[in-house]
């Protein structure tokens, strides 16, 4: 399993939820199923399943790329 927090200032490490939101919900409408997690529903979760192939996990890490690239240019 992995996890991405989302903060909206890396100084203060304040939670955003809404950006981690955003991202679940970008992901989920482009084929790839992920969820919250956390206190303050502010960490990405991901978890690959074992028999996972290597293009599979390429393309499901563009997606969530791309929309790492949407949010923080919405930002």
């Amino acid at each position: 399993m992995q996890a991405l927090e989302f903060v909206k200032n890396r100084q203060t490490k304040e939670p955003d939820p809404e950006a981690a939101k955003a991202l679940v919900r970008f992901a989920y409408e482009n084929g790839v199923i992920c969820m919250t997690a956390g206190t303050y529903s502010n960490v990405l979760r991901l978890l690959m399943p074992l028999v996972i192939t290597e293009g599979e996990l390429n393309e499901s890490l563009g997606v969530l790329e791309t929309g790492l690239k949407l949010i923080s240019a919405s930002q």
